[in-house]
């Protein structure tokens, strides 16, 4: 069987689907407590107005841009447009409390993502105003070098922490490492056969990561970026795996395969007003926390139905 890393509120793959309908999901499994402003790149996404449902992790590649899963992005897409309540919170380690919230304007999911295979599994969402950087929120650069095995990585999610469990109240981390493409292709198949039906495992965009058994990702870490030890840039979002930790490997949308998708699609700060004003943004529990308005330039609404 196989699972996403959406979040089970939203699209109950590991809970509410019979054991062999299940699709592929990752979440940190044996992970330790991240410190604090360790991720300053980590983005949360919730969506719901009176009840506030966590959905997935994602990456802040410029001050305009998060970077997450297409299925992710999928589970919020409605009627040809992103849930109104959707919004991005940054700033903080708590997945329920903290940190401050962004509105989202428009999402940009890859044009061949196919939810069947869930291949291309990459989407961007822009916000509507500049996210303002400080010592708890900072961009992460990409690596469009093609990775191979035996890179040292770390992933952090506020995934299930056992499956079928609860997910983290604080974001959790693990180090893995990445495996070559032929490993990967020879460990999906092997646990395919024990586990049940799985996704197809497509090497050139996708990257794989082992840990060990009882260590890995699972449900509700799907998005998050998985970044190299050495240099902190991001090579891999989490996209699918199988539940959970259980000795195979979980694979990633891989950067390198989508640069020209992603650097056609960034978008960059705003040009600042003049006189700026400021408002209060809409912020977990709480904490509040103001944000200064820029003039938004972005006039044309894009969504990508999937």
């Amino acid at each position: 069987m196989f699972v996403f890393i959406v979040s089970a509120f939203l699209v109950s793959y590991s809970v509410a689907l019979p054991l062999s309908e299940e699709k592929p999901e990752p979440y940190i499994v044996n992970g330790t407590t991240a410190g604090k402003g360790s991720h300053p790149y980590m983005v949360n996404l919730s969506s719901g107005r009176m009840f506030k449902a966590y959905v997935c992790g994602g990456s802040l590649i410029t001050q305009r841009t998060i970077l997450t899963a297409a299925h992710c992005t999928d589970a919020v897409y409605y009627h040809g447009e992103l849930a109104s309540s959707l919004r991005a919170t940054l700033g903080s380690n708590h997945r329920a409390r903290d940190g401050t919230e962004y509105p989202l304007l428009r999402n940009v999911t890859h044009p061949n993502y196919v939810t069947t295979t869930n291949k291309n599994d990459i989407s961007l969402l822009i916000t509507t105003m500049d996210v303002v950087l400080t010592d708890r929120i900072k961009t992460i650069s990409l690596c469009f070098e093609h990775i191979e095995g035996g890179v040292d990585a770390r992933v952090a999610g506020w995934g299930l922490t056992e499956p079928y469990g609860t997910y983290a109240a604080l974001l959790l981390e693990i180090n893995v490492t990445t495996i070559d493409t032929g490993a990967c292709a020879e460990g999906v198949a092997k646990a395919t056969l024990k586990e049940g039906r799985a996704f197809p495992f497509e090497g050139h965009i996708e990257l794989c990561t082992y840990h060990s058994p009882g260590c890995g990702t699972c449900s509700g870490d799907s998005g998050s970026p998985l970044k190299r030890v050495d240099n902190g840039q991001q090579i891999g979002v989490v996209s699918w795996g199988f539940p959970c930790a259980r000795g195979a490997p979980d694979m990633y949308a891989r950067i390198s395969a989508f640069k020209d998708f992603l650097q056609e699609n960034i978008v960059h700060p705003q040009v600042k007003a003049t006189e700026p004003t400021t408002v209060t943004a809409v912020v977990t529990e709480t904490t509040v926390t103001t944000v200064p308005t820029v003039t938004d330039k972005v006039t044309e609404v894009i969504s990508n139905s999937v």
